[in-house]
């Protein structure tokens, strides 16, 4: 009796999603991360509470005497499983390759600018994703289902709760920052949407005869034009989906795109101690 008790929990648990939502936790645990999960933040548009499965964070700060820089680089997952038809993501249909840059990501204004390339880092280029080729996807459904928008729904609870993450990150900022003259102290919060899934990926572009074209894919960059993304210096947002069983690679494209942004602390530090001097 307990034990048949026992297996219509574990199902009744499969069917709701939870075993992805733990598993996704435990790798970005596993690698280093502060991980939050069912956390809840402000919907920028409504103002009411809403619920974000996994929040995976890093925190990284670089000194040169008494001055420093700290980055916040924040994660916003959504995890949806038990998915009745496969994702379908619209994109233009260029093939080249093409890595995305992840300057478009809400962030803070020292952010963007370790974002951006500059010629104050050791190398001209851009922080970016590496998985994925091709376009940013414009649109994105869900094959076989005319209800409910699940992808959508993901899309929008990552990208709000990222775009609350850097407002508050910009309020403190203004209500805490310490005014006045050296020491330099600069604080920047990156954050980044990201939905996982088991359900089938596909691209769908239109083809050189003007028909709909299929394309097989694990992950891939949304653009999404978002209204509320004009506040943080950009007119679209980047966001991130990946299939279950790409979550490796998605662990990968991670640790690159964090390690390459800490290493840019302490150039961005030293140009700031120096811009300091000069305007004195």
């Amino acid at each position: 009796m307990q034990n048949e008790l026992e297996n219509k929990i574990l199902d009744w648990l499969e069917k709701q999603g939870y075993p992805l939502e733990m598993t996704v936790a435990r790798a970005f645990q596993e690698i280093d991360a502060g991980v939050s999960q069912s956390s809840y933040y402000i919907d920028p548009e409504t103002e009411k509470p809403r619920e974000i499965d996994v929040v995976a964070r890093w925190t990284e700060t670089e000194k040169i005497e008494n001055n420093s820089i700290k980055l916040r680089l924040s994660l916003f997952i959504e995890c949806k499983s038990q998915q009745k038809g496969p994702w379908i993501i619209f994109s233009n249909g260029m093939k080249e390759k093409k890595n995305f840059l992840s300057m478009s990501l809400p962030a803070t204004f020292t952010g963007h600018n370790l974002l951006v390339p500059s010629n104050f880092y050791p190398y001209d280029s851009s922080p970016r994703m590496n998985s994925m080729q091709g376009s940013p996807g414009y649109g994105i459904t869900q094959a076989f289902e005319s209800k409910a928008d699940i992808p959508y729904q993901a899309l929008m609870s990552s990208v709000k709760a990222a775009i609350t993450e850097i407002r508050n990150a910009d309020r403190l900022h203004q209500e805490f920052s310490p005014s006045g003259v050296p020491p330099v102290y600069i604080e920047a919060a990156i954050a980044i949407p990201i939905i996982v899934t088991d359900a089938p990926l596909f691209e769908c572009y239109l083809s050189e005869d003007n028909f709909p074209a299929l394309n097989r894919i694990t992950s891939y960059c949304l653009e999404w034009k978002y209204p509320l993304a004009t506040e943080f210096y950009v007119s679209y947002v980047y966001a991130y989906i990946y299939e279950a069983r790409a979550l490796k690679q998605l662990l990968t494209d991670i640790k690159e795109l964090k390690d390459e942004l800490f290493m840019r602390l302490n150039p961005l530090l030293a140009t700031s101690i120096e811009a300091r001097r000069n305007s004195q």
